[in-house]
């Protein structure tokens, strides 16, 4: 999941970061729901076009990517280190402490199961669960229903905050040793991740995933630092970078023609889809739609409640159409993010930044825009 301060310009126009968030967040649940309620993606409609990525992946590749850009946009403008990890501690947890305790007290009860919160066990293991931004577990939630194991049941699309997080991290280590100057060496380490996602054997990295350390499967350890470092690339090259319609037409087919392609349907994605994603916040940014999610941004809250609600949903009113209960689904996830960013989200961010401009002026930066 992609989150980001965003910058009011992109080139010289005005971005839609916002609403291409909120387009990828949907695109998460329009990928969810069959797989939600048929366990497989037999009707997951990319997976069926390409046999290679579904929908749901081509988004949290794009959230990736373009967190990639804007995190590092973030780092560069940043006066010192202790002010970018507060922005990003801001960002990323209170939103995510909130959902995880709603799964483990509220959903939890109403998927069949509880807590026993006479164990000292459940409350430490749910503490640290938090702390490392892993995914609320929980025994017998769901019963009956497809990913209804401890860790997918409750939140199973909240595996990819971890590595959005250790991302920011990975930013930062990169621009205090000076990559950022190089930015060539941004983009070979972008793509070196991304070879290593396809020939690194699974069982060589598989002890930091499936819910060790990292979840889902052993080669994301790769894609998504590669995906984000693409975006970071973006960024270093933003005033060599020339986007226009034609080029948006050529990235398009060359996307269409590389999807299907297994062992470069990343690096496609990378390259094309990246290109297609900041040619889409350059022009769609001097629109009405580019004002979509702009400064009201739900789409965070929005893809932490889809999963659990379209389980609730499935569970309570089962038969539903694939259509009917993605649309319910993407209603109530809507009024959980609006409802995340007002009572939660928003209201932490203003705290730090009126604490960021209260504090005294520090006139050295973290580090120098590349150039």
């Amino acid at each position: 999941m992609m989150l980001a301060d965003r910058p009011k310009r992109f080139g010289d126009h005005h971005n839609a970061f916002g609403v291409l968030r909120l387009f990828l967040a949907a695109l998460v649940i329009v990928s969810h729901t069959p797989e939600l309620a048929d366990g497989n993606s037999g009707r997951e409609v990319l997976t069926r076009l390409t046999g290679t990525l579904s929908s749901g992946g081509l988004a949290v590749f794009g959230f990736f990517i373009v967190s990639g850009y804007l995190i590092t946009g973030s780092f560069v403008q940043s006066t010192s280190l202790a002010s970018f990890a507060k922005k990003r501690i801001a960002r990323i947890y209170p939103a995510f402490v909130v959902s995880s305790l709603l799964c483990l007290f509220v959903v939890a009860p109403l998927a069949g199961t509880v807590l026993d919160l006479g164990s000292p066990r459940v409350w430490i293991g749910s503490i640290v669960r938090i702390a490392i931004l892993a995914q609320p577990r929980v025994e017998g939630a769901f019963p009956g229903q497809y990913y209804n194991d401890p860790i997918s049941a409750l939140n199973g699309a909240a595996w990819t905050i971890q590595y959005e997080f250790a991302c920011y991290i990975l930013a930062a280590l990169l621009g205090l040793a000076g990559l950022y100057r190089r930015r060539g060496g941004v983009a070979l380490l972008a793509l070196v991740l991304l070879i290593a996602a396809q020939t690194v054997p699974a069982d060589a990295i598989a002890a930091l995933t499936k819910g060790r350390v990292f979840a889902g499967a052993p080669a994301f350890i790769f894609k998504l630092p590669g995906m984000f470092l693409t975006g970071a690339a973006f960024y270093v090259y933003r005033d060599r970078l020339r986007l226009s319609i034609a080029g948006s037409i050529v990235a398009a087919a060359g996307l269409c023609i590389i999807l299907p392609i297994a062992p470069l349907t990343d690096i496609g994605v990378a390259i094309f889809g990246g290109y297609l994603l900041f040619a889409a916040a350059r022009f769609g940014g001097d629109t009405m739609i580019g004002r979509i999610n702009d400064r009201n941004d739900i789409s965070y809250g929005l893809y932490l409640y889809a999963w659990p609600i379209e389980q609730l949903l499935i569970r309570y009113v089962g038969s539903a159409s694939l259509v009917l209960l993605g649309m319910m689904t993407l209603i109530l996830a809507a009024a959980c993010g609006w409802a995340s960013w007002l009572l939660v989200e928003r209201p932490v961010l203003l705290w730090v930044k009126r604490r960021r401009v209260a504090a005294p002026h520090r006139s050295t930066a973290v580090s120098m825009p590349s150039q």
